[in-house]
């Protein structure tokens, strides 16, 4: 049965309809911070949320999506660059811009 989570704005599922795999929320005026609890969509494959006014860091915590390929945060993120990035092995697109 799908998941609530699958009919909200921005994300498109997988096995019909369970698993949330891309996060697109460009260019949505969207502010605030990334939770640690990004790291719990394990199925991720794709995060874009460039272009908003999301402050602070990456969390560290964005290592446990092993699936994630692609991470677009331009023009959003403050701080250090957490080195768990490099932990990501299946990224194919990066921007941190």
């Amino acid at each position: 049965q799908a998941s609530m989570e699958c009919d909200w704005f921005g994300l498109t599922c997988s096995d019909g309809g369970v698993v949330v795999d891309r996060v697109g929320l460009g260019s949505k005026d969207l502010s605030g911070s990334l939770v640690p609890e990004i790291g719990l969509l394990s199925n991720l494959a794709e995060l874009v949320l460039g272009s908003n006014t999301i402050t602070g860091s990456i969390p560290t915590e964005i290592a446990l999506i092993s699936s994630l390929e692609h991470l677009i945060v331009t023009g959003n993120m403050q701080g250090e660059i957490p080195s768990e990035l490099g932990l990501l092995t299946a990224i194919t697109g990066l921007d941190l811009s």
